[in-house]
């Protein structure tokens, strides 16, 4: 049975619509500048860590022409694995994230090829309903108008319905093309990361044998009074250097309370509050592990001074999770002589928990963090006895005692 020209035009215009619309999901849904942007802002924290750690390593191989305190050695040798370490913990996020970036690729390229063929099968069908209707050709579509206002009429509608299809082919091509092209670029990027993480792994092996040397220094200090005054003496800076820290966390925070209070807007919107005052008595430990030092004022065994510890110091061993004691935001993650990589959170209405002598860090700042949330692993920089957690709480200014806080069972 022979169709009218309506009926075919129609069928030709409406298929050529549909493809457009569904061709259109595909390209607008992968903007290779939406994958660039993402990682220029991951590469820009490597290439940060990478350039802290080159300039220790600088600074390391300049005092080893000059005399400097075994204290300033081991200080060092901190610094340098600390930052290492996090640096692997970064590649370790970037080489996984460009895998499923190349596998997002893939199934994008799969997708728009398939898409290709079946957008050729419609033309193929098309083509067949035009012949069997017994209209072989665009040109005898044109013979055959019954009028010159017909064949204007049909010659515009058709040169919209070619250029449509012509159009569709390129675009298709040209994003199939992209997507390679992005796909081979994603793959050099992991291949190169997997040579850095090589290479980094190969100097924490040498990091490993300056630990022993660490250790053997630190056998050194024990016996040593002077270095024992000196380890003392960064511990109450780096103490000094927290209290500094969440002063600035606190002025902040007022600054934000006054700025809600003269916009009439709920302070909520501005910062967190997990109602931390709450859960006195009832908050879960950072870590498991057994507590070595208190909260307060003690005498130190072999100076025979007294100190004061700002938080409580847990025995664990080293790789051990460190989790977060409620729900907060990080607000501050960076190194502290005596203390080592050093996280912060903000639970809100001035209280904070702080979390020192890491290795790894799985957190980022200004991260909503949940209770018990993995954020660390322990490490021992920073510490005479080995790897250990020093933990404080605070409540706008004032140092509180984390053992009142925390859960008495663990």
């Amino acid at each position: 049975m022979n169709l009218s020209f309506n009926n075919i035009f129609r069928f030709c215009f409406i298929s050529a619509i549909i493809l457009i619309v569904t061709a259109g999901d595909i390209l607008i849904a992968q903007s290779p500048s939406d994958i660039k942007e993402k990682i220029y802002d991951r590469g820009e924290e490597l290439e940060d860590l990478k350039t802290i750690i080159e300039d220790l390593k600088k600074e390391i191989k300049q005092k080893e022409s000059t005399e400097v305190s075994v204290v300033k050695q081991i200080s060092m040798l901190n610094k340098q694995l600390d930052y290492t370490t996090r640096y692997l913990s970064r590649l370790d996020q970037e080489i996984e994230q460009r895998d499923a970036e190349v596998n997002e690729s893939r199934k994008v390229i799969k997708a728009s090829n398939a898409h290709l063929t079946k957008l050729k099968n419609r033309f193929s069908k098309r083509s067949v309903q035009m012949f069997k209707s017994g209209t072989y050709s665009d040109f005898e579509l044109l013979l055959t108008s019954a009028s010159v206002s017909q064949f204007f009429y049909r010659m515009k509608y058709l040169k919209i319905i070619n250029d449509y299809d012509r159009k569709l082919s390129s675009s298709i091509n040209r994003t199939i093309t992209d997507l390679e092209v992005r796909e081979i670029r994603l793959v050099q990027e992991i291949n190169l990361r997997e040579r850095n993480i090589k290479e980094k792994e190969k100097e924490k092996r040498n990091f490993v044998k300056n630990r022993r040397e660490r250790k053997n220094l630190l056998r050194r200090v024990r016996q040593d009074k002077s270095s024992l005054r000196q380890i003392v003496k960064d511990k109450e800076e780096a103490a000094k250097q927290v209290e500094s820290i969440i002063a600035a966390l606190e002025d902040e925070r007022k600054r934000l309370e006054e700025l809600a209070r003269r916009r009439n807007i709920s302070i909520e919107d501005l910062v967190i509050d997990a109602d931390f005052a709450s859960f006195k008595g009832n908050l879960v430990w950072p870590t498991v592990g057994k507590v070595v030092s208190r909260f307060g004022k003690r005498k130190h065994p072999t100076l025979k001074t007294i100190t004061e510890n700002s938080g409580i110091d847990i025995r664990v061993k080293e790789g051990t999770e460190v989790v977060s004691v409620l729900t907060g935001r990080v607000t501050s993650i960076t190194w502290i002589r005596g203390f080592g990589n050093t996280v912060i959170i903000d639970h809100g209405r001035g209280y904070y928990s702080v979390y020192t002598h890491l290795s790894e860090i799985f957190v980022t700042p200004t991260e909503t963090v949940a209770t018990g949330q993995r954020i660390a692993s322990v490490g021992e920089t920073g510490s005479l006895e080995g790897s250990e957690l020093h933990f404080e709480i605070w409540h706008n200014r004032e140092k509180q005692n984390p053992l009142h806080w925390l859960k008495k069972n663990l």
